[in-house]
């Protein structure tokens, strides 16, 4: 009411219009929960509940849009206003924590080599996302099921790297061409000889026999792959886990079919569960994958993620999203750009390479007993504040938790052998014996051990 009412709150005569108003904006702040909604804005100047809630109903009918322009310019006075005050108390950019500084923190300790090595090539503040990220690849690389709540899943992993312009998200792009090596040369590989293969086809399209189609698998996914294309991928994937990467995800396609057909294809593969799908024209196949296994790691701003789940909020497709929040660089000072060692850089690649050998099932009770204490922590400050929308988030926020956390056990694990390795001088991109699948399990039990020693340190 400051910026476009000069200051004066809603008087009678006038509240239905600036009410619908402020419920227009105050919708995209509330995830458009009209109870919260009724909480949030006040009664002005004696407004019935009645008429309060009419109107908050008007407003979330109204067609939705990435981020409105006048709630924009209202965040943006807000950080002017405390902006200004800083520099009016004479207080220096020094005497301001950053919030991302402490659980950073509390985090670095605790890092592995190979952890260190992919936060290595990054600005400070952005280690911390980075390292969020790096569970997306291992989870893709792996074939591991983590048991959560007496089930195994996989470590399938939506990941969304959100950040403003300029904050340095991008930095992910070096990490994944280091981690996801050896995946990004067989796609290419791949690529090349289907191309090789559609020339000879298109030399031999006047002969009476022609050669049977190869069919490749095709593991990654490209930010404007149709939903066709994807299941394609799935039915010749062989169980392998696909992988979406894109730092570049706001120029994808928001139309609300497309994206409901694949917010579909990705809740499946957040719980394992079977998809199916069935063609009328005859050229078409039928598809059933028993377990979909997708794994994304999406670099974006606040507004492409907002285009990717504003149509399907309903369906619970934003529960099983990992949103890693780069942190607001608009005031901070500018680092000096970071360089991955060469040792830093050839360990990655290791293990890239010896994640594609793990296999198994993985049991952490040390931290599954600290999720259920999480998620009691969270129950009974939810009941104080009546806070249903966090009560609801937090159950797949604990599995996705623990799916990060346990991709970094596994990281630690990989680190074990790695050094294994280099202590004998062996050469780490053979092959590795078979016993890598059997044995690999005994060094996430000592990771696991050392986690309950130094539980303060990683669960936080």
């Amino acid at each position: 009411f400051q910026l476009y009412h000069g200051g004066e709150t809603p008087k009678e005569g006038e509240r239905n219009n600036l009410t619908f108003e402020l419920a227009c904006v105050m919708r995209y702040v509330c995830q458009h929960d009209a109870d919260l909604m009724m909480r949030v804005i006040p009664n002005y100047d004696r407004f019935s509940d009645e008429e309060k809630r009419t109107c908050i109903r008007s407003a979330l009918s109204q067609e939705k849009v990435a981020r409105p322009a006048r709630l924009l310019k209202i965040l943006q006075a807000l950080n002017q206003e405390k902006s200004d005050e800083i520099v009016k108390n004479g207080s220096s950019e020094l005497d301001v924590e950053p919030t991302w500084k402490r659980p950073w923190e509390a985090l670095e300790p605790c890092l592995t080599p190979s952890l260190v090595a992919a936060t290595s090539g990054v600005v400070t503040p952005m280690r911390l996302p980075v390292a969020i990220g790096l569970s997306a690849m291992v989870g893709a690389l792996s074939d591991v099921r983590l048991m959560v709540n007496e089930h195994h899943y996989y470590l399938n992993i939506l990941c969304y790297l959100v950040g403003e312009a300029a904050s340095g998200k991008s930095s992910v792009n070096t990490l994944n061409e280091l981690v996801m090596k050896e995946l990004i040369a067989e796609e290419r590989s791949h690529l090349q000889a289907e191309d090789q293969e559609a020339e000879l086809l298109f030399q031999m399209q006047n002969a009476t026999k022609l050669p049977p189609r190869t069919h490749h698998s095709h593991r990654l996914i490209s930010g404007r792959t149709s939903l066709a294309v994807v299941e394609q991928q799935m039915k010749y994937a062989n169980g392998k886990c696909l992988y979406f990467f894109s730092t570049e995800a706001d120029t994808q396609n928001s139309s609300r079919g497309s994206w409901a057909d694949y917010s579909a294809v990705l809740r499946c593969s957040y719980g394992n569960e079977c998809y199916s799908s069935r063609h009328a024209s005859q050229q078409s196949h039928n598809l059933y994958i028993p377990e979909v296994r997708i794994n994304q790691l999406v670099a974006t701003t606040h507004d492409g993620l907002l285009r990717a789940i504003h149509n399907n909020v309903e369906d619970g497709l934003a529960t099983r999203l990992t949103i890693a929040l780069a942190p607001d660089n608009t005031f901070m000072r500018r680092e000096p750009v970071r360089q991955r060692s060469t040792t830093a850089q050839r360990r990655l690649e290791k293990l890239g390479h010896l994640l594609q050998l793990t296999q198994g099932e993985l049991e952490l009770p040390a931290l599954q007993a600290e999720a259920d204490r999480w998620l009691e922590k969270v129950r009974l400050a939810t009941l104080k504040n009546d806070d249903t929308i966090r009560a609801k988030f937090r159950f797949r926020c604990a599995v996705s938790a623990s799916r990060v956390i346990a991709t970094w056990m596994i990281v630690r694990a990989i680190d074990f052998l790695i050094d294994h390795i280099d202590n004998k001088n062996s050469n780490p991109c053979i092959p590795i014996p078979a016993t890598l699948s059997r044995n690999w399990r005994n060094k996430a039990e000592s990771a696991e051990r050392w986690l309950m020693e130094n539980p303060d340190g990683f669960v936080q």
